[in-house]
């Protein structure tokens, strides 16, 4: 049983397009440069000065969560039956405020500037571009009620059967102020400046959030063990989830559904640890949500996952081992939609079935050797491990691409005795820069040149000192 109260609040500086010189900037408005200055003591800017926009938005959350899952547990002799019940009630309270973007040089430390069209127009004030795209205010109530039982009987010593269900009923109740616009003048009535024109701004008015469904979801599966050595397994599995407070909010009402088949082989001996994993996941009623400028960009569908999974360990000498982790895997969208538009700018639902999963490479491995050795009465152990991600693509429309990176890490550890440890370890030894996401405020391409991404950490080193009392 767990009770939960807090506030979960989120202020960030997010990126618009890519760097632009801000001749370039200036043209997007149709127009060119009146004057660019600096926001902070007026001096002059050069027209060729790369720029861009970032925006000040902030989240605010009140949440509260009550959980309880009980169960009960009977034996008898070889079979062990399990039922219980689980129940949550939890609300959150939502301010969000997006967009609020500010003019700044593209460069370390990027100063904020003041833009004038040469057309008179006012493109900035303070330096910020435009208000709020996107407001929100709701309040949300949810709860989830859920009964299972699960029951495992082993038939001999060497095979094990198991089953389990669970229905599970979720339910949610809220309300959201809906956003209006400032309209074409903007609040201060003038069309020239353009820095409010067309925002967004809660209107007073509400709309309710309902939902209500319930799920069934089960499981099966069996284990045989040929020798004490060798196991072999196979499993199948039905799971659900229900729409979160946001999908909700955005009118995603659909639950998303996964099938899982699974199948295996386990190998221990004194030389070799190896898990040897082939599955398949069909999954059903995703979606993905993207923010950019204004309401979110819903798209839904399905996917196909198949894939092998390689996981253990080889002891070829005492004290020295080579750990290891593979990982294969066909993800591709299947009857998957997101809106678009057609050559003539009309709205149109374009199927991505084909596309490869976002941020699911196809190949990912790790190699992990160490080697452990007595110094004295102190025990030592040296260890470095190299990571691969294959290549990826940010977007479901697979037009932001994330290439394979390497990663490369190493470490020593020093246990003086039952007490006392010292570690010392460096983490991407190479400063290799590994992309994890493209930019998600652009659908589609981000075309040639340079580009919005979010990359793995740099190269640090840490060093601890730990002592047990």
């Amino acid at each position: 049983m767990s009770w939960l109260k807090g506030s979960a609040d989120t202020v960030g500086l997010v990126p618009g397009a890519a760097p632009t010189s801000a001749t370039a900037f200036a043209a997007g408005y149709g127009s060119t440069i009146g004057s660019l200055t600096y926001a902070n003591g007026g001096g002059a800017v050069s027209p060729n000065q790369q720029v861009m926009t970032a925006g000040l938005w902030t989240v605010s959350k009140d949440v509260e969560s009550f959980v309880n899952d009980v169960s009960l547990e009977f034996k008898s002799g070889r079979n062990t039956l399990t039922v219980g019940g689980y129940y949550a009630d939890y609300s959150s309270r939502d301010h969000w405020n997006l967009g609020n973007s500010e003019l700044l040089t593209a460069e370390a430390n990027g100063r904020v500037l003041n833009l004038t069209l040469a057309n008179g127009q006012v493109a900035t004030r303070n330096g910020f571009t435009s208000g709020s795209f996107f407001n929100v205010n709701a309040d949300y109530d949810g709860r989830d009620v859920a009964f299972y039982g699960v029951d495992e009987f082993q038939i001999t010593d060497a095979l094990r059967v198991d089953g389990g269900l669970r229905y599970q009923h979720h339910s949610v109740n809220g309300s959201q102020e809906n956003n209006g616009t400032t309209g074409p003048a903007g609040l201060d009535g003038n069309p020239n400046t353009l820095y409010d024109n067309n925002d967004a701004i809660l209107n007073g008015s509400f709309s309710p959030i309902h939902y209500s469904h319930g799920a069934w979801s089960w499981t099966a599966g069996a284990n045989y063990d040929v020798t004490h050595q060798i196991g072999l397994f196979v499993r199948y599995s039905r799971g659900n989830s229900f729409p979160f407070f946001d999908n909700l909010r955005s009118g995603v009402t659909q639950a998303p559904r996964v099938d899982t088949y699974e199948g295996g082989l386990k190998v221990t001996t004194d030389l070799v640890r190896a898990y040897l994993t082939v599955f398949h996941n069909n999954f059903t009623g995703l979606a993905s949500s993207v923010i950019t400028s204004g309401a979110p960009i819903i798209s839904i569908g399905g996917a196909r996952a198949t894939g092998v999974e390689l996981e253990g360990e080889i002891r070829p000498v005492h004290g020295f081992s080579i750990g290891y982790q593979g990982t294969w895997l066909d993800g591709k969208y299947r009857n998957f939609f997101t809106p678009g538009v057609d050559q003539n700018n009309n709205p149109i639902s374009i199927d991505l079935t084909g596309n490869q999963v976002q941020r699911q490479p196809k190949w990912q491995w790790r190699v992990a050797p160490a080697y452990e050795m007595q110094i004295g009465g102190a025990r030592a152990t040296l260890y470095t491990a190299l990571n691969y991600i294959g290549d990826r693509f940010s977007d479901v429309q697979n037009e932001q691409q994330l290439p394979h990176y390497y990663k490369w890490d190493a470490g020593l550890t020093v246990d003086v005795n039952d007490r006392l440890q010292f570690q010392a370890s460096v983490d991407n030894i190479t400063n290799a820069i590994g992309l994890t996401e493209g930019n998600p405020r652009v659908i589609g391409s981000q075309g040639s040149g340079v580009i919005l991404a979010r990359s793995i950490l740099g190269r640090s080193a840490r060093f601890s000192v730990g002592y047990k009392f």
